[in-house]
């Protein structure tokens, strides 16, 4: 519907309100309230969140709410191919996905499968592969030492003198350390979340498929990875991060949408 924004803008100079005023109040910025004013969707997030930046605006405004929201939907309408509706979000936000249950399964089966390999490979090892550690000798007498000994051609009038030399350290016999522990692989890469209110959060491990939900506030989850974590969260005043056990300082402002990458390395935006 033409002139969407045009009867926003129009209402907002008739009570005399600034933009500045609206995104103090409402914390959306001023360039989503001009790209609204001016119908450039290109600069919205899209989706509920545009939604929900219109009817903020026409809140503040204290104009009808839905009206605004219907011109809108059919103004993105021929720009969109679909904008999802309100009600297609589920009424009690499931933080765990199916798939995420999937790769739990998984990694339990995995974990069942590695243990019992272990255990037969043991059985079925020899009794000199079993020893973990050299097992002390025996005390007994050592034999003699065998001494050569060496007799040069004595001078006239001289003596003979005897050239001794050991053969092995008495009182003894070396052995071999033992290998040294292999120490279990751990993730290079942690990242842990917690939502401070409702917010919509997307997540990749080490490039695997990507799952989303709709997290309420309070909610925790951990991700770990080896190569890489991908995080996308619809709201980055929401949400609280802690990668590899070091708080990070807040995300953004809110209703603001953020894209982050974690890797051994660093953060990536």
């Amino acid at each position: 519907m033409a002139g969407f924004g045009e009867r926003l803008r129009r209402e907002r100079e008739l009570r005399g309100v600034k933009l500045e005023e609206i995104a103090e109040s409402t914390k959306i910025g001023v360039r989503y309230l001009r790209a609204l004013e001016q119908e450039d969707l290109s600069k919205l997030p899209g989706g509920i969140f545009s939604k929900g930046f219109v009817r903020a605006y026409a809140r503040y405004l204290g104009i009808d709410e839905e009206e605004a929201i219907a011109d809108f939907v059919h103004v993105a309408g021929e720009t969109e191919s679909a904008l999802p509706e309100p009600s297609a979000l589920p009424e009690k936000p499931q933080v765990e996905t199916h798939s995420s249950k999937w790769w739990l399964v998984l990694a339990l089966v995995a974990l069942i499968a590695v243990g019992y390999y272990y255990r037969q490979r043991m059985r079925t090892a020899p009794p000199a592969a079993r020893v973990t550690a050299p097992q002390p000798a025996p005390q007994q007498a050592a034999p003699p030492a065998m001494v050569p000994v060496t007799t040069p051609t004595a001078p006239p009038g001289g003596t003979v003198a005897a050239t001794e030399g050991a053969t092995g350290a008495p009182g003894g016999t070396a052995t071999a350390a033992p290998p040294p522990a292999t120490a279990p692989s751990v993730a290079k890469v942690v990242v842990e979340l917690r939502t401070t209110h409702p917010a919509w959060v997307q997540w990749s491990v080490d490039g695997g498929p990507a799952q989303d939900a709709v997290f309420p506030a309070n909610a925790q989850k951990r991700l770990e990875g080896n190569a890489r974590v991908t995080l996308k969260v619809g709201d980055a005043g929401a949400v609280e991060l802690t990668y590899n056990g070091k708080t990070l300082s807040p995300l953004g402002k809110d209703k603001q949408v953020m894209s982050l990458t974690f890797t051994p390395e660093g953060m990536q935006e």
